[in-house]
């Protein structure tokens, strides 16, 4: 809403399939075979990033969450925990008493079935199983609903964001697996950049180039606990 108080237009349903470049400098974004002008384009594509500049290294991450019934507030802090030796992201509980569990185990997939949303029956079960083992007090506690998706991960863990060499006018703001809720906060940071300002905190830790002339094959099948051992090996 705020947005288009300041006279921003938002597009919904229309995929990009391509940032259109011209000596060196964006000219805008391709469509459904429509170009849109202009001289800055910011890319917010998390797993996607790489199908459009794949020199930018984040890697699709396929996770799934469940979500339960609302309850009166408990006191358990976030957290990462270790299930059967597969990294759990943990869990949060929201003001209005729903409890949500993330980063649920998943089987290795190919980096084209990280982008699967499907969820069969084991993995909803498996998932919502997770809660009674890590909170035995809330094993009799109802799942709502399960759901998949992808995140953009990088190979230092760390997001992509700031001002891109790829072509001058393009910036990017990607790969946020554990720290989305940074997300707003930097973004701002970003749009001082954007505007030609120097940002209130450095980026620099964040270069999006960083990894462009890095160079490593992921193993044909992974999940989060099999990348995460494969990077720490980098």
């Amino acid at each position: 809403a705020q947005s288009r108080k300041l006279g921003a237009v938002t597009w919904t349903h229309r995929p990009v399939q391509e940032v259109s470049v011209e000596g060196g400098r964006v000219r805008g974004v391709v469509s459904g075979g429509e170009k849109f002008a202009a001289d800055r384009v910011v890319l917010a594509t998390s797993a996607w990033t790489s199908q459009l500049f794949p020199e930018l290294r984040v890697i699709p991450l396929r996770s799934h969450a469940a979500l339960t019934v609302a309850i009166p507030p408990i006191d358990a802090p976030a957290f990462e925990v270790v299930v059967d030796g597969e990294i759990i992201y943990g869990s949060t509980q929201f003001e209005n008493g729903h409890v949500l569990l993330g980063g649920g185990p998943d089987r290795p997939r190919t980096r084209e079935e990280q982008y699967d949303y499907a969820m069969s029956y084991m993995d909803t079960l498996k998932n919502a199983s997770l809660l009674a083992r890590i909170f035995p007090r809330l094993g009799d506690l109802p799942i709502m609903r399960c759901w998949a998706g992808t995140m953009g991960t990088t190979p230092d863990g760390l997001p992509l964001v700031g001002k891109s060499g790829l072509a001058e006018g393009l910036f990017v703001i990607a790969g946020f697996p554990n720290g989305m809720a940074f997300i707003p906060g930097i973004a701002v940071l970003l749009a001082q950049v954007v505007e030609g300002r120097k940002p209130e905190i450095d980026l620099d830790v964040f270069d999006p180039d960083r990894f462009i002339h890095r160079s490593f094959t992921l193993p044909e099948r992974y999940n989060y606990t099999i990348l995460a051992d494969f990077l720490g090996r980098l």
